[in-house]
């Protein structure tokens, strides 16, 4: 198998407020996708527009 075509998941727990995870329920629902298939779609949107590129930790 070649190295470039590994995907690693990584599955990890984040702590949003109430409010968020409403909004995240309701969205996931209209879309007919699951909660955690939806906030991955959103976290890697974020990734992939540089939002976390000011990061100290990059």
């Amino acid at each position: 198998m070649n190295v470039e075509n590994v995907f690693y998941m990584i599955v990890t727990n984040v702590n949003i407020s109430q409010k968020s995870q409403e909004i995240l329920i309701k969205a996931a629902a209209e879309k007919r996708i699951s909660v955690e298939e939806l906030a991955s779609e959103i976290l890697n949107e974020a990734i992939h527009r540089g939002a976390f590129w000011n990061c100290h930790y990059w």
